[in-house]
């Protein structure tokens, strides 16, 4: 995967936001004088992250990370967090409590809050929050008080495009820089998503017209783009708000999970794969029979989210759902067979249904009549119509001309009859002609 190899380990090979880095920097150099949090604050995939990451990396930090997927109640909190924010490491190390997906709080982790600001207020050691948004819960303003906030903007297309095309040159990917400027105009900002893209190209080359096959579409409808980053995200909420953004028909992401889940999971996984893929199958005929609705995010998430986020995963390029193609060669049989009853009905009675199923034999009594049977119930556009269906050759009666139109077809040179000749030709007088004389 393109994201593990590239994924930055210093802030030298760190995509964009230039004055965030340096506040954070300034940040864990004045720790001891402050003892503030620190709270990033950015879209996905701009590498808020990443980035603490790298900062425990450059001061020699010993990390433990919390995200949106783990129990965050308060007595998990209080269990994980509030011993690592007060001691040294064995290794004689500061230790870095990451928080991630703050504003991703859920109703099962009660008393999250209360116990995060108790332990902000006795922590000794750097904790770093990361949020998308802290404005969507008056609790967590609170906490964002309590911290020095840097915000993380969205990335430009000129700085993803460069990334894509160091990417391109390492990886020896036949590309051009106007197709990649295009992949990074899409990704609209994130960078994660960009990447995904190039690999997704990698082995026919990016070029404009190898874009065709991503589609022109927006970052968020791409089937697989999504896909993609529900199976990279790292909690629930951030894989569903993913899945939410999909512009795509939500059967058909299903389509695509149900399709692609045997080439990701081995057993046991792929058991319980399908186990939630059946769950949502049973969930979706209640929507569509009951119109029952309240269904529909149970629906979404045993069958498009989890599926996706079972430990032991693959990534692989996905595949078209096999049975959508098939359903549409169906649909166009049954079209065609449709319209070839009718024909049939003008000379045979019976319905639709047994007609179709009795296609074979009207076939070959078609094929096999005898000239001039079926222009006796058919006109000529029925007859070509069925012989497009059926992929065959009607005997047909061969015209004959009538005896009226053969002078029509002569020529004008062509001598004129014999009978006619006769007639205009004078006749001669014998050579040795008797004179006639009189007796008188």
């Amino acid at each position: 995967m393109f994201l593990d190899k590239y994924e930055p380990n210093s802030f030298d090979n760190f995509v964009g936001n230039r004055g965030a880095k340096e506040e954070m920097a300034s940040w864990a150099n004045n720790f001891d004088n402050e003892k503030k949090p620190l709270l990033i604050v950015g879209p996905t995939g701009t590498g808020k992250s990443t980035a603490a990451r790298i900062l425990a990396n450059v001061n020699n930090w010993q990390t433990n990370e919390i995200s949106a997927d783990e129990q965050r109640d308060k007595e998990s909190l209080e269990r994980r967090m509030e011993l690592f924010v007060q001691s040294i490491s064995f290794f004689n190390k500061r230790n870095l409590f990451i928080f991630e997906d703050l504003d991703f709080l859920s109703s099962k982790d009660k008393g999250a809050i209360t116990k995060i600001s108790e332990i902000v207020k006795i922590a000794k050691n750097p904790i770093i929050f990361t949020a998308t948004d802290i404005y969507s819960n008056q609790k967590i303003k609170e906490i964002s008080a309590q911290c020095r906030v840097v915000n993380f903007k969205r990335l430009t297309y000129l700085e993803i495009s460069k990334k894509l095309m160091q990417i391109a040159q390492e990886e020896d990917i036949y590309s051009n820089k106007e197709a990649l400027d295009i992949i990074a105009k899409n990704a609209k900002g994130d960078l994660r998503a960009a990447i995904l893209d190039l690999e997704a190209l990698a082995d026919i080359g990016v070029t404009e017209k190898t874009l065709s096959t991503l589609g022109e579409r927006e970052r968020e409808d791409s089937i697989f783009t999504t896909l993609m980053n529900i199976q990279m995200s790292k909690n629930l909420s951030e894989a569903k708000k993913i899945q939410d953004s999909c512009n795509i028909d939500y059967d058909m992401q299903f389509a695509w999970v149900n399709e692609n889940v045997s080439a990701i999971y081995n057993q046991p996984e792929l058991t319980k794969a399908y186990d939630l893929i059946s769950y949502a199958d049973l969930m979706r005929n209640n929507i569509y029979k009951r119109q029952n609705w309240v269904f529909l995010k149970y629906y979404l998430m045993t069958g498009i989210v989890l599926p996706l986020m079972l430990p032991n995963k693959k990534f692989v390029k996905y595949s078209f759902p096999t049975f959508i193609s098939k359903m549409s060669k169906e649909k166009s049989t049954f079209a065609k067979n449709k319209v070839l009853a009718k024909l049939v009905q003008k000379i045979v009675r019976g319905g639709s249904k047994k007609i179709v199923s009795e296609i074979y034999f009207y076939n070959n009594y078609f094929e096999t009549a005898p000239e001039g049977v079926i222009e006796s119930s058919y006109t000529t556009a029925e007859i070509e119509q069925i012989e497009k269906l059926l992929k065959i050759k009607i005997k047909r009666m061969k015209k004959e001309i009538p005896l009226g139109d053969e002078n029509k077809t002569t020529t004008k040179n062509k001598p004129e009859p014999k009978e006619k000749e006769l007639t205009t030709t004078k006749i001669k007088e014998p050579k040795n002609k008797i004179k006639q004389t009189t007796l008188f």
